[in-house]
Formats: structure tokens, C-alpha cells, sequence
């Protein structure tokens, strides 16, 4: 085929926020549970009023591993976890919730393709929109894209960033 069809959003240009000099943070294995949580309140507070955060792991394993770490341990009662070992009415509300003011969501990254989440909360609409944090990087550039776009809905605005370890990052050098 040699024929492309371009229609344009309906709902006008992407507001999505990444600056990759700005937005990306390399850390060591040893400081990457400090460097993740201080990218969370970095992110809650980027603007006047707190806004919600979600942030995406590669697995259930490196999820759980971060919940339980004692640099995020004062966070545990505003943060919500939704994985695959969720029930679907429980991941459907969990999805409902998360976009509110200062909540902090782990998932997994199988919910960065096709979650929806629609956020009602003004205060999370007017200081910014939800942001995304990565914390892998994807072997499939549509995968990352599928992740950035949990954010910056429907003409809204949002903004995404990463935490990456050093380390991972040698899979990708040749």
C-alpha cells in the first residue's frame, strides 16, 4: 500500500509536557528508589496546587519492590496499585480513582495500552493534568508512546517523564 489517510485529532493538538533533557533522570540501581519518589513530589507539586501522578513498571515484581521500599513508605495511604492480579471491577475502580488530586498510582505496564483515565477532578485539570513516570525502557517505540499517552487526554493537559537505570540502559547500546 502507498496510500496514507492523516486525519487530524477532534480534539486538537497533543498538550502532552516532555522535554527529554528535562524530563528524563538516569539513576544507579542503589539510588533508584530515592530518585523515583523524589521525581513523584517533584511531580505532585509542579504546579500551585498538587495534581495526581501515575507511574508505570515493568512488572509486578519491580512494582512491589518499590511499594515496600522505605523511601516510599510515607506515601502508602495516598497510593493505589493496580495490576493484572486484580479482579476487573476492581481494576475499573481503581482506574475511576486514579486520576484524583495527590494520588500517587503504580501500575503495571500492561496499563499503559488502552487505560482511559478520565479525569473529573478540577483541581488535577486546572494545575496541569496527570503525569506519567516510566521507569523501563520499552523495546517497542509504540509501547512508550502507548504510555506517554495516558496523559494529556482529550485535548487536556498532562506531562510525562522517566527514571531509568543505568544499567537497563546497556540492553539498548550496541
Amino acid at each position: 500500500l502507498k496510500c496514507h489517510t492523516y486525519m487530524p485529532s477532534l480534539f486538537g493538538p497533543n498538550k502532552n509536557q516532555f522535554h527529554p533533557h528535562r524530563d528524563i533522570c538516569i539513576s544507579t540501581i542503589e539510588r533508584f528508589n530515592e530518585d523515583l519518589k523524589n521525581e513523584i513530589i517533584k511531580r505532585l507539586k509542579d504546579h500551585k496546587n498538587p495534581r495526581c501522578v501515575f507511574v508505570f513498571f515493568e512488572d509486578r515484581i519491580k512494582l512491589t519492590s518499590f511499594a515496600s521500599c522505605p523511601e516510599f513508605h510515607t506515601f502508602l495511604d495516598r497510593t493505589r496499585v493496580i495490576t493484572e492480579q486484580l479482579r476487573f471491577k476492581e481494576k475499573e475502580a481503581e482506574i475511576v480513582r486514579a486520576p484524583q488530586s495527590k494520588r500517587i498510582t503504580l501500575l503495571t505496564k500492561p496499563f499503559g495500552r488502552g487505560t482511559d483515565f478520565k479525569v473529573m477532578d478540577e483541581m488535577v485539570r486546572n494545575n496541569g493534568g496527570p503525569h506519567v513516570i516510566q521507569t523501563f525502557v520499552s523495546f517497542q517505540l509504540s509501547e512508550e508512546i502507548q504510555i506517554r499517552g495516558r496523559t494529556a487526554r482529550q485535548g487536556g493537559d498532562g506531562s510525562y517523564s522517566m527514571v531509568l537505570i543505568d544499567q537497563k540502559l546497556k540492553n539498548f547500546v550496541s
